[in-house]
């Protein structure tokens, strides 16, 4: 694939990407879904469908170009090399920003998880778990190993096969059941196995790094993710009560913490959690269901849409029937010089269109080929029967230098306008 060409997909399939995530976020606001759980799993869902939006839909690739869509026209080529080479070079301009900024964002999340690990080292490990810990592993049926931190702002917890759960130093100036309460919360992210999650998430925010909506959305995961937490870990009675007086000490309390812990939100993640805490928002089974077919569809249809007016091309089509006889058609541009025509032979006027003074243009999709004949030639406009297959007779005797791609001869689109004037 050419550096034009995986420009111009990556370009269409941010826009794809825009249109159903911007649909997935904008859905649930509009029925007005409060509940946590279907929330999460809602936009856990249509962040996998912008991944799967490549895999789903068809590639287009070796099909004859309609009018507006030409590589070239035999009648104006002066200026298509100018305007390729330009377009080629700002492709690559659009590639080599895209490249430093994934690696810049892997680079930082790699620095993210160097100051973790860090963070761990200096920390010193509880053999002896306090009390507070200890019912907060009994009632979660999760344990973990912790670690106490003067330099961790917050309460962190990370690993894949050995779960670790940093403790801040201040977390133990709060009263034991505040204490149980924090890490309550820690350990049920440990049995929801939500590092892994959050790893994912951070690769995807790596390969869009450019895309505001992809982050809003992943923003919306994690939040709702700890919605759910928050109501797991709450309980109810005293048990929320605490958990609220615990969730605002942290949260006062503790500077950011570092990135990409999944750990107690923001002060302004803080608002919209405790404000659900304290209001329960009821919503009935077929209510709640329907919302959320109403909201998929939306997201749905939005990929539809988007994916007919911001299709994906491909280098190489993997329907191999779906393609002409004798190999890939090239565009002209990016890389492919279009053909040059060589000979032709004028078209014939018919007797019944002379005499009926019929006058204009032809216009003809043809391909090509690598020794530079015309192929698949099909009337695009016509203008009158006899004319057209005067135009299409004609055209077909042409000679054309073939097109070049990497120095060799490939199978061009075209268009060719066939003009017929009475003298």
């Amino acid at each position: 694939m050419s550096a034009v060409e995986a420009a111009g997909n990556l370009a269409a399939y941010s826009l794809q990407v825009a249109a159903v995530a911007g649909a997935g976020l904008l859905a649930p606001a509009v029925l007005r879904l409060r509940t946590p759980r279907a929330l999460h799993a809602f936009y856990q869902a249509v962040l996998v469908a912008c991944l799967a939006l490549p895999l789903v839909q068809p590639w287009l690739a070796g099909t004859l170009p309609a009018a507006s869509q030409t590589a070239f026209r035999v009648v104006e080529t002066t200026e298509a090399g100018a305007v390729s080479g330009v377009w080629r070079s700002a492709s690559g301009w659009v590639l080599a920003v895209y490249g430093a900024g994934l690696a810049g964002r892997l680079a930082w999340l790699a620095l993210g998880l160097c100051r973790l690990r860090a963070l761990r080292r200096k920390a010193a490990e509880l053999i002896w778990l306090p009390r507070a810990i200890e019912t907060a592993c009994e009632s979660t049926g999760t344990t973990a190993r912790f670690f106490v931190s003067r330099e961790s702002g917050g309460p962190a917890t990370f690993g894949l096969f050995r779960p670790v759960v940093l403790l801040p130093e201040a977390l133990f100036q709060l009263r034991p059941e505040l204490q149980e309460a924090v890490v309550r919360h820690e350990l049920l992210h440990v049995a929801r196995r939500d590092w892994a999650t959050t790893l994912c998430e951070e690769a995807v925010r790596a390969l869009f790094w450019f895309h505001p909506v992809v982050w809003r959305l992943i923003g919306r995961i994690r939040l709702t993710r700890e919605q759910v937490v928050d109501r797991l870990a709450a309980g109810g009675g005293r048990s929320r009560k605490a958990y609220l007086e615990a969730l605002v000490a942290v949260a006062s309390g503790a500077e950011r913490c570092p990135s990409p812990a999944p750990a107690f939100a923001g002060e302004c993640d803080l608002a919209k959690r405790i404000s659900l805490l304290l209001k329960e928002v009821p919503m009935s089974k077929s209510h709640l269901v329907l919302s959320l077919l109403i909201a998929a569809t939306a997201a749905g249809s939005a990929g539809v849409s988007a994916a007919l007016c911001f299709p994906l091309d491909v280098a190489e089509n993997p329907a191999k029937k779906s393609q002409p006889a004798g190999g890939r058609v090239y565009k002209a541009g990016g890389g492919v010089v279009a053909p040059k025509l060589i000979s032709k032979i004028e078209p014939k006027y018919s007797e019944d269109a002379r005499e009926a003074k019929v006058q204009g243009r032809v216009v003809l999709g043809v391909v090509i080929d690598a020794k530079g004949r015309p192929e698949n030639v099909k009337v695009i406009e016509g203008l009158e029967p006899s004319l057209d297959a005067k135009a299409v007779e004609a055209v077909k005797q042409w000679k054309f230098q073939p097109g070049v791609r990497q120095g060799k001869p490939v199978r061009v689109q075209a268009t060719i306008e066939v003009n017929f004037r009475l003298m």
